[in-house]
């Protein structure tokens, strides 16, 4: 397995281990041991990392079906309120703002991909964007990579103000 195989099973593992239990390494670990064992086989008509990250997704996907164990608070610490306050929903919402001008402002001349960024800050499904934009899947899709691509080469290690 080359050194690319080895860093596209890595970067799946750590995708699919956010807000897991599972480490990526863990992940990616279970996923070889259940393929070498057989108790995942590989059909002959898919490559062997391909096989792998289906195997790590449906590991991870299998651990969030499970009911979490809750752990025991001792009754001298006090339940936090998980709601966030004003002044954090404030925050939150004034950081999503800066993100959707920055990335709108990679587009100036396309009025497409603006509405295309500010729906999906927004929450619209890509269905409700497609129709609003007047796209059909494939312009959606196209359109998505252009932006995608655009923000990545902006912002090689992801959002950061």
């Amino acid at each position: 397995m080359s050194s690319a195989d080895m860093n596209r099973l890595r970067k799946a593992a750590r995708t699919y281990s956010r807000g897991l239990l599972w480490e990526a390494d863990d992940l990616l670990q279970e996923a070889i041991t259940r393929a070498l064992s057989q108790q995942r086989r590989c059909p002959r008509d898919v490559g062997v990392v391909q096989f792998l990250i289906w195997t790590i997704r449906s590991i991870a996907s299998s651990d969030t079906k499970k009911p979490k164990r809750m752990e025991r608070q001792s009754l001298s610490h006090e339940i936090e309120d998980p709601t966030p306050s004003a002044e954090e929903r404030l925050g939150g919402q004034q950081e999503a703002s800066r993100m959707t001008a920055a990335f709108t402002g990679l587009f100036p001349d396309d009025p497409t991909a603006q509405m295309i960024i500010e729906d999906t800050c927004q929450g619209f499904s890509p269905d409700e964007t497609q129709r609003r934009a007047g796209l059909d899947r494939n312009s959606y899709a196209s359109e998505m990579k252009k932006i995608r691509r655009r923000i990545n080469k902006k912002y090689p290690k992801g959002w950061k103000p």
